[in-house]
């Protein structure tokens, strides 16, 4: 890791004494309601790691002043040699140095000793402009999948057209994990630490186990007494109902062509609404044996994405990386992160 010097200004990795002036950096150039601003101690779960920091600022040398960010969300909990996705990524509007948020971009894997960039949730028009137009990224969006209830009237959803596919009787069972150790013990993490956006376990407990603020559940698919995958899944209330989320998934994806009804089962005994996944790398032929639907462009049904607050609207998930097959997840980055704490 190094800074580096563009002209008037020093990219470096921050440390544990700027939090202060980047919260304040959110404050005055971001957003001044910014769950980061109202809580700091949950800019300091996200983004601190002892005096660690996880991203760079770009500071004037002759004021002393930050005058960018980049904040980061590595795949493990140390940065060197990570995969990891980009969060708040800001120049300030008082900035002299043209194009200086490019040139944190072009120094970030050197300042940081990370592996690779990635980013989910970014703007297609605007930020996906930019990585457009880099020769390593390519830019896409999430594929969004649900799978409905069967019920008269919908709280959440708008349905117009209730297409429930038919699953067929599934070898695969749920088996919910109580903690990191448990998990650990039942599925074989580091099979798959030579793939992209790799996960240990230390990651898994401090993202999934341990969040300050959502309760997730960890869920194995148990198929021929093994654990061949695990589902992250958050169930929410709204609107007087309820509704989950798989918001990530590790392991074998064949495991899910036997949990239609497994799936089902979890709508039934839970009472939900639907279930919803984003996700990019997963077959479709995989998702479609798994019960789920594919929202399309011209999908006259409603599955939204936000609920804080509520909007009853299908938003897309487009997403930058450097590789050109891997998997991508909601969990991913900032995408399923809290706006508030109540």
């Amino acid at each position: 890791m190094e800074s580096v010097q563009v002209k008037t200004h020093i990219i470096r990795k921050a440390v544990k004494k700027d939090v202060p002036e980047i919260l304040e950096y959110i404050k005055t150039e971001w957003n001044e309601q910014h769950i980061f601003v109202t809580d700091p101690s949950f800019f300091e779960y996200e983004h601190c790691n002892g005096d660690e920091v996880n991203g760079i600022v770009a500071e004037n040398m002759q004021t002393g002043k930050i005058e960018g960010i980049l904040l980061m969300y590595p795949v493990r909990r140390k940065m060197i040699d990570t995969d990891f996705f980009g969060g708040i990524w800001s120049v300030s509007k008082s900035c002299k140095l043209p194009m200086l948020g490019i040139k944190m971009l072009e120094n970030i894997l050197k300042v940081t000793g990370a592996k690779s960039h990635s980013g989910v949730g970014i703007n297609p028009a605007t930020t996906g402009r930019i990585f457009r137009g880099i020769k390593e990224q390519r830019v896409d969006r999430l594929k969004h999948y649900y799978r409905l209830a069967d019920r008269e009237q919908y709280n959440v959803a708008y349905v117009e057209a209730k297409n429930i596919l038919e699953v067929k009787e599934g070898e695969a069972s749920f088996i919910k994990f109580e903690d990191a150790n448990e998990l650990v013990s039942s599925f074989q993490l580091d099979k798959y630490k030579d793939l992209p956006f790799y996960k240990d376990a230390e990651y898994i407990k401090y993202r999934y186990f341990e969040h300050p603020i959502y309760s997730y559940n960890v869920i194995g698919i148990k198929l021929n007494d093994k654990i061949n995958a695990v589902l992250i899944i958050r169930v929410l209330e709204c609107n007087n109902a309820k509704i989950a989320r798989v918001i990530d998934f590790l392991g074998e994806e064949g495991a899910l062509k036997e949990c239609g009804v497994a799936f089902q089962r979890m709508i039934n005994e839970n009472n939900l609404e639907y279930i919803d996944f984003y996700e990019y790398g997963l077959d479709d032929d995989v998702m479609k044996e798994a019960g789920f639907v594919l929202r399309t462009a011209d999908d006259v049904n409603i599955i939204p994405n936000y609920f804080e607050p509520y909007l009853q609207k299908n938003i897309d998930i487009w997403f930058h990386t450097p590789y050109a097959e891997c998997r991508i997840f909601k969990g991913d980055g900032d995408q399923d992160r809290p706006s508030r704490t109540n």
